[in-house]
């Protein structure tokens, strides 16, 4: 799984966002280096738990809803807000990375 992270507030609010589509990954894989063109995307596994389905966008979320562990975010086709699916977790204990990829275009 492709792995994005942010700092400022996503979809659903401050949280580490993953993602199985490359595309995706790399478009929000962004370097605050200007003197490198190099981009990192990292593989990892994604421990979930108990997943909320979200359909709508709330960037107020610095947790999951209650009773969950992370928020499956839909997509357009199954009446959601994102194009290409996406996990986001709220702990770093949740990530655990496998695989470190960088690369430049």
């Amino acid at each position: 799984m492709s792995v994005c992270t942010t700092e400022k507030d996503g979809y659903w609010g401050r949280g580490i966002y993953s993602t199985a589509a490359s595309n995706k990954a790399d478009y929000f894989a962004k370097n605050i280096n200007n003197q490198s063109n190099d981009k990192v995307v990292l593989l990892s596994r994604v421990v979930v738990g108990k997943r909320a389905a979200l359909r709508s966008k709330d960037t107020s979320l610095r947790r999951p809803p209650l009773g969950y562990d992370s928020i499956d975010a839909l997509t357009s086709l199954q009446g959601g807000a994102v194009k290409y699916s996406e996990v986001v977790v709220y702990r770093d204990d949740a990530l655990i990375p496998w695989v470190m990829i960088v690369y430049n275009l």
